[in-house]
């Protein structure tokens, strides 16, 4: 007995995300917002940005041993 397997080409093909961003056709209701008092650098919220726009800053710009996070604003969807 053999197995015919049907092929779906009606799905739509997704498109490649763009290497840089330069803006966002509108702003979202919501953005990530990091407060560097209260930050304790565990950076648990690194991996789980969706569009990666949570970087580390630099340890040279504060020179204290836990550098917080940063938000790219202009990369950030609202999650």
């Amino acid at each position: 007995m053999k197995i015919k397997m049907r092929t779906y080409d009606h799905y739509k093909i997704v498109p490649e995300a763009a290497e840089k961003i330069i803006y966002k056709k509108k702003k979202p209701h919501l953005m990530a917002v990091v407060d560097e008092d209260n930050y304790t650098g565990w950076q648990v919220c690194v991996p789980f940005c969706p569009v990666d726009s949570i970087e580390l800053v630099q340890m040279e710009k504060y020179n204290i041993p836990i550098p917080p996070v940063q938000i790219r604003f202009n990369e950030c969807i609202g999650c």
